[in-house]
């Protein structure tokens, strides 16, 4: 029986966390190389531990950007022109291989993949019409090698008709053997999926779900905190990619209409190690998820032949200390509200803290030092302001069982035609730049000297090196713009040099360089009444071989989120 779409997901939050492995091609191999790699992954070791680390679920990679694959695919091949030795798809079926080995555990197999071609794959990419007219280079990072290839329909409608047709042949073969699907780099939606005619978004999320109609789908919009869809309309739960499992604590099961679920690394990045929490640290921050209605993924570090010792080591004792906080701990829901801090003279607004239990116990929350007891009640709340120490940090404790997140904070400028708002930015103790912020007329104003005395401008990604990332979002638009120290602007919402802003680069001197830029009023979009903005702050200075950067407002991923920590109120 098929699940209406908004319930698909419904057993996500039942198994409440599973396992991911990125397993990949080098970017340098050969198809021989590539299929002893595929044969070397023992299925059967991999299985007996995700049993033995009580998984819910597993993700494995099908493939991503050498355009190697480790599942055949006709479909792929007839597009690329290769078969036989030439075949970058290997010779093993390990997607359906695992799934027949974690079958009899009871654990269900979801199959990661990608919304554009193989970035790394010139050839693939060309002959599956991949590369856009437009600048999509925050999903490849090469676009100015695969330009050259771009075709002329914005929509890329013949890739994603080729795409789903590739997707389609794999979803038939594995059949119910797969649960769902996590499909990475859908950070151009509104580009290529959401029109109303097909091939669109649905096209492709309809192709995933061809062999098992009860397949969950997540497009991922990239890392946001808290998650939220890419296209909802094909969706069944949130692909949540975070860096920091800490950040972004939702309340309740649903996001945008979809299943709450983050995807985090356990190591030290994406399939590396060593690990970079604990076992009990993992318990923590998987129950604060779970208990307020999510799922949590976590990424391992492993090789073919199974976790290492002392990985698979801590790993059970995560699953033993989850187990054992479940028999002793009653859920612990948390909801929060940001703390407002005004930079600019005026009042700071209280965070709030509500904690839910789901039977009275006795619990504790501490705080920038304080320590404040449930006293056996079921349910706490408390303000808090912001903290005199800078940690932000909030910690529950409950019968030994111990769990950590961090508070929100929201930066308020109030700017006003006379006087300015002034504040320094640090990293590591090196100051990167002193800013002066105004409104003027309507003009958002912002001038002051950045500490760069030997600034480096990378032509393919001008964020990457030397400059002045400036995010806002109004009620009408939502946008990125990059200044460079050589007076330029580069526009990233529309992939290009905008002369709508103003840079001027004033003096340069031993350590730095004086600037002063300028948005109008027309550039912000300001609808009438609207007397406030969210945005972001993110410097680049070079030092040494390589660049500092720091954000002023401690946003995550300002490019992709509209709920920024940094606030304008044009007094």
């Amino acid at each position: 029986m098929t699940h209406p779409a908004t319930h698909r997901a419904d057993w996500l939050r039942e198994a409440q966390y599973g396992f991911f492995f990125h397993f990949l091609s080098p970017q340098e191999t050969t198809p021989e190389a590539w299929n002893r790699q595929v044969d070397s992954f023992d299925v059967a070791a991999f299985a007996d531990q995700m049993h033995r680390l009580r998984a819910g679920y597993v993700f494995l990679t099908v493939g991503q950007n050498s355009g190697f694959y480790c599942s055949p695919n006709a479909a792929l091949d007839r597009f690329t022109g290769r078969s036989g030795a030439t075949s970058r798809c290997s010779r093993r079926d390990l997607i359906a291989d695992f799934s027949a080995a974690l079958e009899p555990y009871g654990i269900a197999l979801l199959v990661y993949t990608t919304t554009l071609a193989p970035a790394r794959d010139h050839e693939a990419s060309r002959l599956l019409r991949s590369v856009p007219p437009w600048n999509s280079n925050w999903n490849c990072g090469n676009y100015d090698e695969l330009k050259r290839f771009a075709v002329a329909d914005p929509r890329l409608r013949d890739f994603i008709r080729m795409w789903s047709e590739i997707h389609a042949e794999w979803a038939a073969r594995w059949g119910r053997r797969i649960k769902g699907w996590w499909m990475d780099g859908c950070y151009f939606a509104d580009r290529m999926f959401d029109f109303p005619d097909k091939p669109n978004g649905m096209t492709v999320c309809n192709a995933l779900r061809s062999g098992n109609p009860d397949a969950i789908v997540a497009l991922n919009p990239g890392v946001v905190s808290p998650p939220h869809a890419a296209y909802p309309a094909g969706e069944d739960y949130t692909a949540g990619e975070t860096d920091d499992p800490l950040r972004g604590t939702h309340r309740g099961s649903r996001i945008d209409g979809l299943q709450y679920h983050i995807l985090t690394f356990a190591g030290t990045n994406w399939g590396s190690g060593p690990l970079r929490f604990s076992g009990t640290e993992m318990a923590g921050i998987t129950r604060t998820v779970a208990d307020n209605g999510g799922a949590v993924t976590w990424d391992l570090p492993f090789t073919p032949a199974g976790l290492a010792p002392e990985v698979f080591t801590e790993l059970q004792l995560f699953a033993e200390h989850y187990r054992r906080s479940r028999e002793t701990v009653p859920p612990l829901a948390v909801e929060t509200t940001e703390i407002i801090r005004d930079e600019t003279g005026g009042a700071h607004r209280n965070g709030r803290l509500i904690v839910t239990a789901g039977q009275p116990c006795e619990f504790r929350v501490s705080y920038d030092g304080d320590t404040v007891s449930s006293q056996g009640n079921a349910r706490l709340e408390a303000a808090l302001p912001p903290p005199v120490s800078g940690d932000r940090a909030v910690t529950v404790e409950c019968n030994g069982f111990t769990r950590k997140f961090i508070l929100e904070l929201l930066r308020s400028f109030t700017l006003k035609e006379s006087g300015n708002a002034s504040f320094t930015l640090v990293r590591d103790d090196v100051e990167l730049a002193r800013y002066r912020m105004r409104i003027d007329g309507g003009t958002w104003l912002l001038e002051g000297k950045i500490f760069d005395p030997a600034p480096e401008i990378r032509a393919d990604a001008p964020w990457q090196g030397s400059s002045l990332e400036l995010f806002f979002a109004t009620r009408r638009v939502h946008r990125q713009l990059v200044f460079l120290p050589d007076g330029r602007v580069f526009c990233c919402r529309s992939f290009g040099m905008t002369g709508e802003c103003r840079n001027r680069i004033i003096r340069r001197d031993s350590d730095g360089f004086g600037f002063s830029v300028a948005i109008p009023a027309a550039v912000l979009q300001l609808e009438k009444g609207e007397r406030s903005f969210r945005f972001e702050l993110v410097q680049h200075i070079r030092r040494g071989n390589g660049f500092l950067s720091a954000s002023l407002c401690d946003t995550v991923s300002p490019q992709l989120s509209p709920e920024m920590n940094g606030r304008i109120m044009l007094g």
